[in-house]
């Protein structure tokens, strides 16, 4: 999916377009769950925003030499990530969590699975994934709304359809083994990558709200609890996707140590079984509430609409609502 969405806006003048002729931006997104474009433009430039992104998204040109060109680019990064401990660290608890199912592999691909793609598999992709019925459109600003209406009409009319519902092709994970894994670092040195990772809860689970309140006191006990001078970059990541999905916490560890014998203290499971206090929760929820307020509405509404969720803000709503016995059960 990222090499098709490369392929939308694929060389620096397509994207240099939206910046110097139409004085605006574009950002193109890929996730687990979905590609994203973002884009703008000054008013008077926005049905020609509209021409094209529809001619993208409707009509991408996939061949062979745009397909190599950027194959080698994405292979370039790849090969920059993949000397990252960090980066080695995360793709191993993914993989550790869910094994071949899609969670577990790295959205941009390896080096191994770059190099089988070709452009044909590129043209498959676009037949089954990018089509009318699998797009939502959010529109905000300063236009017009009936000339909206209309070019949505015009430009986007002719986007077709697919003609059958993709089937899933993957099996749910098995159940993860919970042996610590130790892996050889990529760029050896004084230092060491260390991860903690669960299986989270999915974007419309009940429980979203209780697990982002419950990840901030997990984040928050760590950073307490470590000593700053053998533990750096600690952090608890909450990523959430249409199934459930992953809890992540890690931090650069100073110094050669044992992790197998001497599991930093056990802080990770003492921060994850100690009772919560409702100082906890209040400093969570301020700090949940606070990192979520940024979010535009349009975010808000494609959100709502791609997960299917019953608010159409949920994010800056539910947290204040979490309560002492929801962030304990999360």
């Amino acid at each position: 999916m990222k090499m098709l969405s490369e392929n939308l806006f694929p060389n620096e003048a397509a994207r240099e377009f939206f910046i110097e002729d139409l004085n605006g931006s574009l950002d193109v997104q890929t996730t687990y769950d979905y590609i994203q474009i973002n884009a703008s433009a000054k008013p008077e430039s926005f049905l020609t925003m509209m021409e094209t992104i529809a001619t993208a998204v409707a009509n991408p040109q996939i061949d062979k030499e745009t397909t190599a060109k950027l194959r080698a680019a994405l292979l370039a990064r790849i090969y920059g990530l993949e000397s990252d401990p960090g980066y080695v660290a995360d793709r191993a608890a993914a993989a550790r969590l869910f094994g071949t199912f899609p969670y577990g592999r790295p959205i941009l691909g390896t080096t191994g699975s770059l190099l089988k793609i070709e452009f044909a598999d590129l043209l498959d992709a676009r037949q089954r994934f990018l089509t009318a019925d699998n797009a939502t459109v959010a529109i905000s600003g300063n236009f017009d709304r009936s000339l909206a209406l209309k070019a949505l009409r015009r430009y986007f009319g002719g986007w077709l359809k697919s003609d059958k519902k993709v089937p899933s092709t993957f099996r749910q994970p098995e159940e993860p083994l919970t042996a610590v894994l130790e892996l050889p670092s990529p760029s050896p040195g004084t230092t060491a990558e260390v991860r903690y990772a669960f299986r989270g809860v999915s974007r419309e689970d009940k429980d979203f709200a209780a697990s982002l309140v419950f990840t901030q006191i997990f984040e928050n006990r760590l950073k307490n609890r470590l000593p700053s001078g053998q533990f750096s970059n600690i952090f608890v990541h909450n990523e959430f996707h249409t199934l459930p999905g992953i809890v992540a916490a890690g931090f650069t560890l100073s110094g050669v140590i044992d992790i197998k014998k001497n599991e930093p203290g056990g802080l990770f499971r003492k921060s994850l079984s100690d009772p919560i206090s409702d100082a906890e929760i209040t400093a969570a929820k301020t700090a949940v509430l606070s990192s979520r307020s940024g979010n535009d509405p349009v975010t808000l509404w494609l959100d709502a609409h791609t997960y299917q969720t019953a608010n159409i803000d949920p994010d800056s709503a539910t947290p204040d609502d979490v309560s002492f016995a929801d962030a304990q059960n999360a």
